[in-house]
C-alpha cells in the first residue's frame, strides 16, 4: 500500500516526478484536503500538513497498523471485489427480539360480581334477610314499579287509598252510589254534611229524582244512568294502577305427545319384520306353515290341512281386536253387560309355546308315536284265539267220516 502524501497534476505525473517543493495541488480534491474540508461521503485524504497535525492530537495513542486510505480519483481493486453485506432477514431480527409477556387482563366488576351468590351482594349492601326475601318473592312480577309505588303511598299515609279499590266493584254499584263517590273525588276536603248538601243539589234536584210527576223523574233517572256509567268507566281504568299485578305464569314446556306416533312406528317395523320373514313368505306362497326343527318338525298345508288362508292367521297378528276375539269369547251377564270369557285351552297352549316351543313340539311328537304305534299293534292283538281255543275260528269242522279221515290224512286202500 502506498501513503500519498500530495495530489499531482495529471499532466505533470506522467511526465516525472515533480519535487516535495512543488506548487499547491490543483485538483479539487487535493485542494479540499488541504484546506481541511472533508465531505460526510468522501474518503478521508491526508496531506503531509493533515497527517503531522492529526499525529500532535493523538499524542501517546497507539498508531493504527494500516494508514492506508482511498484517493478520491482512485478506487481500490480489493474493495471492488469485496462483498456487500447483507442486510439481516426481517424474520430473524423479529426472533431475535425479546417476547413480551401479555399482562394479564384485570377482572371486571360484572366478572367479580358473576362469581359470588346474589345474596351474598345483597347482605354485603345492609340487607337483612327478610328484604332480600321481599326482592325474591318480586321476581315473580312484571310490574316491579307497582311494589315501590305501594311503599311510597304507605309511607306518606296513602295506604287507605289501596285499601278503598280493593275492596269496591265499581260494575255492581248503583247509579246514585257512584254519583256519591264522584263527589267525594272532586271535593277532597268535604266533610259528611258537605257531601249531603252536595249530593242533594248536584243529584237528587238536578235530576228530578224527588219529583212528583213520574215521566220527569224516570227521564231523570235515565239522565243519571248515563252519567253515572261515564263516571263508572273512569273508576274501573282508574283502579287498575292500584289493583295488585298479576304474577308471572312460569312457561310450561310444551310436551308434544307422540305415543300414538310411535306406537304406530312401532308396529310398522313389528308388521314388517313378520312379512319378511321367510316363513311367511312359504305360507304366502306355498301355503306351508313350518313349526319346529329336526325329526319333530310339523309341516302344514293350512288349506288342505286346516282349511284356512294365510292371511287368516296373520290378520290376527295384525288386528288387536281379531287377536281378542281369538283368544277370548264374549258372553252377557244378568244385567245384560258384555264381558269377555277368556279361552283357557288356547291360552294355555300358546303361553306353553311361548315359553318353551321347541319342548312342547317335541313332546307332541312324543306323544302322537306313542299313539300310532298302540294303532298298529292293536290288530295283532285282536287276531290271537281265547284261551282254550286253540282252533282257528274260519276252520270249517268235518261233518262225514270221508271229510275227517282227509283232514287227518289217513289214505283208505
Amino acid at each position: 500500500m502506498i501513503f500519498i502524501r500530495k495530489f499531482y497534476d495529471a499532466a505533470v505525473a506522467d511526465a516525472g516526478a515533480a519535487p516535495e517543493t512543488e506548487t499547491a495541488p490543483l485538483s479539487m480534491a487535493a485542494m479540499m484536503a488541504k484546506g481541511g474540508m472533508k465531505t460526510e461521503n468522501s474518503p478521508t485524504v491526508y496531506t503531509k500538513e493533515t497527517k503531522e497535525n492529526e499525529n500532535q492530537d493523538n499524542g501517546n495513542q497507539e498508531k493504527p497498523k494500516e494508514e492506508t486510505k482511498i484517493a478520491a480519483t482512485a478506487t481500490s481493486e480489493t474493495e471492488k471485489g469485496k462483498p456487500e453485506p447483507k442486510e439481516q432477514p426481517k424474520a430473524q431480527e423479529e426472533a431475535a427480539k425479546p417476547i413480551a409477556q401479555e399482562q394479564p387482563k384485570a377482572p371486571t366488576l360484572e366478572d367479580v360480581l358473576k362469581t359470588v351468590q346474589p345474596k351474598a351482594v345483597l347482605k354485603a349492601m345492609g340487607m337483612d334477610d327478610d328484604e332480600i326475601a321481599i326482592l325474591d318473592e318480586l321476581k315473580g312480577y312484571e310490574k316491579k314499579q307497582y311494589f315501590s309505588q305501594l311503599i311510597k303511598n304507605i309511607k306518606e299515609g296513602k295506604g287507605n287509598e289501596y285499601l278503598k279499590e280493593w275492596t269496591t266493584d265499581y260494575n255492581k254499584m248503583l247509579p246514585e252510589d257512584v254519583m256519591r263517590h264522584q263527589l267525594q273525588k272532586d271535593y277532597p276536603k268535604a266533610n259528611a254534611a258537605q257531601l249531603n248538601a252536595l249530593y242533594k243539589k248536584e243529584v237528587i234536584e238536578k235530576y228530578n229524582l224527588n219529583s212528583e210527576d213520574e215521566d220527569e223523574k224516570n227521564e231523570g233517572l235515565m239522565l243519571l244512568e248515563a252519567q253515572a256509567d261515564r263516571h263508572r268507566d273512569n273508576f274501573v281504568e282508574n283502579q287498575k294502577n292500584y289493583l295488585t299485578p298479576k304474577a308471572i305464569e312460569p312457561k310450561q314446556e310444551v310436551v308434544v305427545d307422540n305415543t300414538e306416533q310411535q306406537r304406530a312406528q312401532d308396529f310398522e317395523v313389528y308388521k314388517k319384520s313378520v312379512t319378511d320373514n321367510p316363513l311367511t313368505k312359504d305360507l304366502f306362497d306355498k301355503r306351508i306353515l313350518t313349526v319346529g326343527e329336526g325329526d319333530d318338525k310339523l309341516v302344514l298345508n293350512i288349506t288342505k290341512d286346516l282349511g284356512i288362508e294365510p292371511s287368516d292367521i296373520t290378520d290376527i297378528l295384525f288386528d288387536s281386536d281379531k287377536w281378542a276375539q281369538s283368544f277370548f269369547t264374549i258372553e252377557k251377564d244378568s244385567s245384560g253387560k258384555e264381558i269377555m270369557i277368556p279361552d283357557v285351552e288356547k291360552q294355555l297352549f300358546m303361553g306353553a309355546a311361548a315359553k318353551d316351543l321347541p319342548g312342547l313340539l317335541r313332546n307332541i311328537s312324543k306323544y302322537y308315536k306313542a299313539i300310532g304305534g298302540k294303532a298298529a299293534i292293536e290288530p295283532i292283538d285282536n287276531a290271537k284265539p281265547k284261551d282254550g281255543d286253540n282252533s282257528a275260528k274260519s276252520q270249517k269242522q268235518p261233518q262225514t267220516l270221508a271229510e275227517a279221515m282227509a283232514k287227518g290224512g289217513k289214505v283208505v286202500g
